[in-house]
């Protein structure tokens, strides 16, 4: 009679384990930045804490800045409160109870709300983008100009600028322009002349 094998107990250390994963690394930077940012906030709410309790110091910034953003919050409460004492926008009849909600323009003399403000300089950038008229088109171009093509792609201009011995760069100075372009002008690269370019090739080529 046979018996089985028993099965025995497992040791839990004597089983392979992988190291245990480390912590995220955040960089330090982080953590002063987020300590600067908790600083200013805890600032800004004991100097708004003294302006309240009329405990201002008016030699600490943050007191005065304190002080200024109340004044200023207060003087745009007083103008909306004028203009819109419903709080209902005047465009879209919306009510919109905070001061954050509302443009005002620059005359205090009219207020909208923030989507009604969007939605009218959308508006405005589409009138600004009017296709143009045909009156608008026609003041891209000037009055058209006389082209005269050149002969044999310019060899006869060569030609007779040899014969009258004159070089690329002096023809080119007696013409006031570059020796490059009297090169373009010989080489077939320019087809066609205006009448002013004509007018000094045949100037030049006149041997006083």
């Amino acid at each position: 009679m046979t018996t089985e094998p028993q099965n025995s107990p497992i040791d839990p250390a004597s089983q392979p384990h992988s190291p245990p994963s480390p912590p995220p690394s955040i960089s330090t930077n982080t953590f002063i930045a987020a300590r600067h940012v908790l600083e200013d906030q805890q600032r800004k709410e004991a100097a708004h804490q003294r302006l309240v309790l009329n405990k201002a110091d008016w030699d600490d910034p943050a007191d005065i800045a304190a002080y200024k953003s109340q004044q200023s919050a207060a003087r745009r409460a007083a103008i909306l409160g004028h203009l819109v004492p419903n709080r209902r926008c005047p465009e879209c009849q919306a009510i919109c109870p905070y001061s954050r909600q509302w443009v005002i323009n620059k005359s205090a003399s009219y207020a909208i709300c923030r989507s009604c403000y969007h939605k009218g300089v959308a508006a405005k950038a589409v009138i600004e983008r009017a296709i143009p008229t045909d009156d608008d088109l026609t003041d891209i171009f000037s009055a058209p100009e006389v082209r005269w093509p050149l002969s044999r792609r310019g060899s006869t201009l060569a030609e007779l600028r040899s014969l009258a011995g004159f070089s690329q760069r002096t023809f080119a100075e007696r013409c006031g322009w570059s020796a490059v372009y009297q090169h373009t002008l010989e080489n077939g690269s320019v087809r066609t002349v205006s009448d002013s370019v004509r007018q000094k090739i045949i100037d030049a080529l006149k041997i006083p």
